[in-house]
């Protein structure tokens, strides 16, 4: 357990235990450079202790580490001044830890009885992470076409372990993203708009860890270029069209209208006062200056239509087509009404007699009460044909209906 800095590592030495039999837990147990531990007993009632010694062997045999006599305490060398033995319950403080103190720790307790204690644990010194650091490219980066390589270093520490994440989430081979072995580098081939973002690298020992991080920017775009807006808009409101696309850096954009360049360069195009020569299409281009890609939108329909009334179209004014059309009408209507009331006349006897000096109208303006109608075969300067007397009235033939229609036009 780590307690002010200190390592405490607790020997339980249990009653009874046989001479050379383990009294020690196996550990390992880790200390930090420049830290310290403490290997301390619970011995009960087996003490007090007329001879404790401690030793080490850190693969070149056994060194004396400090051993407790009835003449005194003696510590070995390298460990002046770093060694603390309590003569009571027999534990070990080891100071000012260097790595060389890595090691097999050994004790042996002698009781007054004659009786003898050991044990034996291992201690793991490490050095303290410090100055963790991910290096990228220098180069810009490209999508689909450039290579990026992080790598992840440490000014201090020993024994270093390292896990990579990206946004929080380990980062995990796949087939263009591979790692070195000991996971110090990271390798991606190509680049993709998707690798954006923020890495880190989690650098940890037993005593100690450090996280670094690393933003890699990947040049992509633009795609997906789309325009948000209205579609339909009366005359007088206004009208906002948004152009957004996916780009890194972000995208410079430019508005045609009906297919000719406007001078706007922004992503909104703002039409304060909408007319009917607004109508139209409009088309947003985004452009990567990095990159060098260009993408254009799908057109975007704007019609343009009077206040409370069915959008314009193209052409004349509604009001003046719908008069037309219906001044036509009239024309006709006009014809049929004429050609009915004719009709009528024919089922009626012929009048006994004609004058004929009466104004014979054809085509002409306001009908009067008087005026008689008929397309008179064989009439001559208004006079008629033998034997027209007898005959019935004929069905009206206009010839030039046109005059009619001007009349009721005006």
């Amino acid at each position: 357990m780590e307690a002010g800095g200190q390592f405490i590592i607790t020997l339980t030495l249990l009653t009874g235990l046989c001479s050379g039999q383990n009294a020690l837990p196996p550990g390992p147990v880790n200390g930090s450079v420049g830290g310290s531990v403490m290997f301390n007993t619970d011995i009960g009632s087996e003490g007090p202790f007329i001879a404790i010694s401690w030793s080490v062997n850190n693969g070149s045999g056994p060194v004396p580490v400090a051993s407790v006599a009835p003449g005194g305490t003696n510590e070995g060398p390298g460990y002046e001044g770093r060694v603390s033995v309590n003569t009571i319950t027999g534990s070990l403080e080891l100071k000012q830890l260097t790595l060389g103190d890595t090691g097999t720790y050994t004790v042996n307790l002698i009781q007054n009885t004659g009786g003898q204690l050991t044990g034996d644990t291992t201690l793991n010194v490490y050095e303290r992470i410090s100055g963790a650091e991910i290096t990228g490219p220098s180069e810009t980066l490209i999508a689909g076409i450039s290579s990026a390589n992080l790598s992840c270093q440490a000014a201090a520490g020993t024994s270093i372990s390292r896990e990579w994440l990206k946004g929080d989430q380990p980062l995990s081979p796949s087939n263009r993203i591979t790692f070195s072995e000991d996971k110090s580098t990271v390798f991606i081939s190509p680049v993709e708009s998707s690798d954006n973002g923020e890495y880190q690298c989690r650098l940890s020992n037993p005593v100690s860890t450090d996280t670094a991080s690393y933003t890699l920017t990947v040049n992509y775009g633009p795609e997906d270029v789309l325009i948000k807006g209205v579609t339909e808009v009366e005359v007088g409101k206004m009208v906002e069209l948004i152009c957004s696309a996916k780009s890194e850096p972000p995208a410079n954009f430019s508005w045609t209208t009906n297919g000719t360049d406007t001078s706007v360069t922004t992503a909104k195009y703002i039409i304060y006062n909408a007319t009917y020569d607004d109508s139209g299409n409009y088309t947003c281009v985004a452009e990567n200056a990095v990159t060098g890609l260009s993408r254009s939108s799908a057109v975007q329909v704007l019609t343009v239509g009077r206040e409370g009334g069915p959008v314009s179209v193209s052409g004349p004014p509604l009001g003046a087509i719908l008069g037309g059309v219906f001044g036509s009408l009239g024309c006709v209507g006009l014809a049929v009404a004429v050609a009915v009331m004719v009709m009528k006349t024919k089922r009626r006897p012929s009048p006994p007699s004609r004058d004929t000096q009466t104004a014979v109208y054809e085509n002409a303006g306001p009908m009067g009460p008087s005026a008689e109608y008929g397309n008179l075969s064989g009439t001559v300067a208004g006079q008629p044909s033998s034997g027209d007397a007898d005959r019935p009235y004929e069905e009206l033939q206009f010839k030039h209906s046109e005059t009619y229609c001007n009349f009721i036009k005006k």
